[in-house]
């Protein structure tokens, strides 16, 4: 039954497997392998990481198509403030990142995304041969 998916061979027990899954797409900060052993009570901390690879490696969308019909494009800073600094200052020397983002727009939901690091607010165009 498990043969041929990234269960496949595995000791661990499918409820664990989908518990794992649960609580990765469901928390929003993100699941380290450390806080899933401790909420699953998994003996090892490699089986931990290990269950979370394979989780992370098969949600990787191989074929990358472009984005299609209506798409929002926006940019933002990803890293937070730096202490001590207020207003445009802050630009200076930042450490956070600059992230543009394309969202698919499908009726009042929204579809694929895509996001991409990029070194200045000019170089935006690169990012757009992702939308078709």
């Amino acid at each position: 039954m498990t043969a041929g998916t990234i269960l496949h061979n595995s000791k661990t027990p499918l409820t664990t497997w989908f518990w794992a899954a649960y609580l990765m797409t469901t928390d929003k900060r993100g699941l380290s392998a450390l806080l899933l052993q401790r909420q699953l009570g998994i003996g090892r901390y490699e089986t931990a990481w290990m269950i979370l690879h394979k989780l992370r490696r098969a949600m990787i969308n191989h074929a990358h198509e472009p984005l299609w019909g209506e798409v929002e494009l926006d940019e933002t800073w990803v890293g937070g403030t730096q202490a001590g600094l207020r207003g445009s200052r802050q630009l200076k020397g930042r450490k956070a990142a600059l992230v543009l983002a394309a969202v698919e727009r499908r009726g009042r939901g929204t579809g694929r995304v895509r996001m991409e690091v990029i070194p200045d607010f000019g170089s935006s165009a690169e990012f757009v041969d992702c939308v078709e």
